[in-house]
């Protein structure tokens, strides 16, 4: 069992509430020094890509900027080219990411398109204004489906709850999703691997990272540190799971030679 590459879900597979589990730092580190590549793949919009590497540096990771993947690179690239100025439910981070790197224009007035993220700055503002827009017939997208962020007291709301507020208000559905499991990330994703490499993804969702793993004919380990339990493995039919572990670290100690 030797894989090449390990596309790693960040919040609850390698942290929780930004804690790391267990020691992932020293296993993580082990395998990259060992000529491992890790991808680190994120549906969280809260914070940019800057953040996350600071983040992930300051738990002694080693990782690059390029390293880390998350719904905005896929959703830059893509509303770039179809639009020149939206409306975003979403933090100063995330706004103040896709405008510099992709040159995306926010406003409040004629939009061309709403983007959803997961906004911890969120205010009932924000999504009378996003209501509005919709209502009148712009197209609207999310960043990711999740509907929950795990915690240590429990789960809390994340952009797919968001989104399924709008949706109940306006009665229109999004148009799309750039995060996990769609096929806009899984293509993303499949240009940073060298088809020739064996690659393993890991994440404590069946619905986002599992379902990933599956569009990209990747094999998975579905982790239950973060939000799946164990029954959740058992019941799962339609998404195929290789592996189910408490832990990466503990799969780690299982499988010596990954």
């Amino acid at each position: 069992m030797n894989y090449n590459v390990l596309i790693l879900d960040l919040d609850g597979t390698v942290y929780v509430d930004g804690k790391p589990i267990k020691n992932i730092v020293e296993k993580l580190n082990s395998y990259l020094r060992k000529n491992g590549e890790i991808i680190y793949l994120s549906n969280n919009t809260s914070v940019s890509r800057k953040s996350y590497l600071d983040k992930l540096l300051n738990l002694g990771l080693i990782v690059r900027l390029e390293d880390i993947v998350t719904p905005v690179v896929v959703a830059g690239k893509y509303l770039k080219q179809k639009y020149s100025k939206g409306y975003t439910v979403g933090t100063k981070d995330f706004i103040e990411e896709l405008s510099k790197e992709y040159g995306i224009d926010f406003e409040y007035n004629e939009p061309e398109f709403v983007l959803i993220a997961l906004d911890r700055e969120l205010t009932y503002s924000k999504l009378v204004t996003a209501c509005s827009f919709i209502n009148k017939g712009i197209p609207y997208y999310i960043t990711h489906i999740d509907l929950a962020c795990p915690t240590l007291n429990g789960p809390v709301p994340d952009c797919g709850a968001i989104a399924l507020l709008i949706e109940s208000v306006t009665n229109k559905k999004y148009l799309d999703h750039f995060g996990k499991p769609s096929f806009k990330m899984a293509d993303f994703i499949k240009n940073l691997v060298n088809k020739e490499k064996k690659a393993l993804m890991v994440g404590d969702r069946i619905y986002t990272d599992m379902l990933l793993g599956n569009k990209l004919n990747y094999d998975t380990l579905l982790v239950l540190s973060g939000e799946s339990n164990f029954d959740d493995y058992l019941n799962s039919k339609e998404i195929n799971i290789d592996y189910c572990s408490e832990t990466l670290v503990d799969f780690f100690n299982e499988n010596s030679k990954l």
